[in-house]
């Protein structure tokens, strides 16, 4: 496949014409976004549909990430437009993301979990803030969720005395617990053995399909992206340079897919 020609800058002076909508959940539409001086995205497009798992592939650096803080109206991107849920995010105000943000749950990388506060407290934090539930309805629902995620009553439990699957599970919970439309994942498996890396895995597939979500999987985990993708996209030099089912992953004479997916240190990934 031919990537495009990088080099095209995008014009700050008007904004990029509306894209249209075609049953989205979600759309970047030539998303550009520069952070330190240094270009990160440059004129991203993605098409994301409802009930989808679009694992998202790159190199480090190449902004997966943030590309992810886009979606959840984190960041705003410096030109083109992004769409969630048939709403166009990317000048709205925090007052104006805030319902937004409620269809959208976030597992960060190192699941980000309050190290002061107990499982309880954690998986229920939004609950606690927004104060419209009691003490007893809000446990209730923690408990609930967390045999989602096949965990019992650690409702006690603080971070520290969790494994890094539960971290990553009880993070998870947190994340389902207002039940999303959109489950957003950075990075999944990361700093986990492969058998809790494929029961993470495992968990994806299974709420994909029970709270029939649109996921967005960020991973350099091969394995992981060919077991729960429905779609495979991959970010190179700024741009999506190549999408397709993870059979079409797998079968594609692409150089820049293969040498990635292989993990080979020749070919043209590779900074000489």
């Amino acid at each position: 496949m031919d990537h495009p020609n990088l080099s095209l800058k995008p014009s700050y002076g008007s904004p990029p014409p509306s894209a249209p909508l075609n049953g989205e959940m979600i759309l970047l539409s030539n998303v550009y976004k520069t952070l330190g001086g240094k270009p990160i995205l440059r004129g991203a497009t993605l098409s994301i549909y409802p009930g989808e798992t679009r694992v998202i592939i790159g190199r480090s650096g190449e902004g997966k990430s943030v590309l992810i803080k886009h979606i959840c109206g984190l960041f705003q991107p410096d030109a083109g437009e992004v769409y969630v849920d048939g709403v166009e995010i990317s000048r709205l105000g925090e007052r104006a993301l805030t319902p937004i943000r409620r269809k959208i749950g976030l597992l960060f990388q190192n699941a980000a979990l309050f190290d002061s506060l107990n499982v309880l407290h954690n998986v229920g934090f939004t609950l606690y803030e927004e104060r419209k539930l009691t003490e007893r309805e809000i446990r209730e629902k923690v408990l609930e969720t967390l045999k989602m995620v096949r965990l019992g009553d650690i409702l006690e439990k603080m971070p520290s005395e969790l494994s890094g699957g539960m971290r990553k599970r009880v993070g998870l919970a947190r994340a389902i617990i207002q039940n999303p439309k959109i489950l957003l994942y950075d990075e999944p498996t990361t700093g986990l053995d492969p058998v809790t890396s494929d029961a993470i895995n495992d968990l994806i597939i299974k709420l994909a399909e029970e709270l029939q979500v649109t996921s967005v999987v960020i991973t350099h985990d091969m394995v992981s992206a060919f077991k729960v993708a429905s779609q495979i996209s991959m970010l190179y030099e700024g741009r999506f340079h190549f999408t397709g089912t993870p059979e079409e992953i797998r079968d594609t004479d692409d150089e820049i897919i293969q040498q990635f997916i292989q993990g080979r240190s020749e070919g043209p990934l590779t900074n000489l």
